[in-house]
């Protein structure tokens, strides 16, 4: 099994924040993706501009969020991503297509501005015949085959044993709720079309808790 590493950093003239206690952005829905940060001594004025990118480099705003000077706030956002037709000018991968989009904070304290890391989510291609999420996961996945059909849904761990079995019937969209606590890392799901004798593949990951 191969794993690879990609390091992502801002180039855009300002420096990395350092009032960040967190910083997450995960699929939770196959087109939608949840934003959670958190932060430090926020200073009067401060403005957050939570900003998208489809290829890592240029970024536009997709929300303007006034900071609200708590004593450790936390704060959220979910972002429905784009569809659009095939070789649109955004070049934003379409509802069906593979791919990846990049988030950051752009942090504005009056004029002085700093961002965060930039974080990154990937699509799954609909060649792969199913979906899963939240991804990461921490009790539970969804899976979402978009057929109606019976299926038989299995969670396998990395070294390909049998974690969990679950049966469908007339679904498209199935839950799975953990059984037990599982530990961290990455696993398999492979749904089993009960008329058709297909097998659809895919992975995600399982957080600590």
């Amino acid at each position: 099994m191969k794993f690879s590493l990609q390091y992502l950093y801002c180039k855009a003239g300002g420096t990395l924040a350092t009032s960040l206690t967190r910083w997450t952005a995960r699929l939770q829905q196959p087109r939608t993706v949840q934003l959670d940060w958190s932060a430090v001594n926020e200073t009067a004025g401060r403005v957050y501009h939570v900003q998208r990118s489809t290829d890592g480099r240029s970024f536009s705003d997709i929300a303007i969020i006034p900071a609200r000077n708590d004593n450790n706030p936390d704060y959220s956002l979910s972002d429905v991503l784009p569809g659009g037709p095939s070789g649109s000018s955004t070049g934003s991968p379409t509802a069906g297509s593979s791919g990846s989009f990049y988030y950051r904070l752009l942090i504005d304290d009056q004029g002085s501005i700093s961002y965060s890391t930039i974080q990154q989510v990937r699509i799954d291609a609909d060649a792969q015949g199913i979906r899963v999420y939240p991804n990461p996961a921490t009790d539970f996945i969804s899976v979402s085959t978009g057929a109606t059909g019976n299926w038989r849904v299995d969670i396998l761990a990395a070294d390909g044993s049998l974690v969990q079995r679950e049966t469908f019937l007339q679904a498209s969209t199935m839950r799975v709720n953990f059984r037990s606590r599982m530990s961290a890392g990455t696993y398999f799901v492979r749904a089993f079309d009960l008329r058709g004798q297909r097998n659809f593949t895919s992975s995600f990951i399982v957080t600590g808790h």
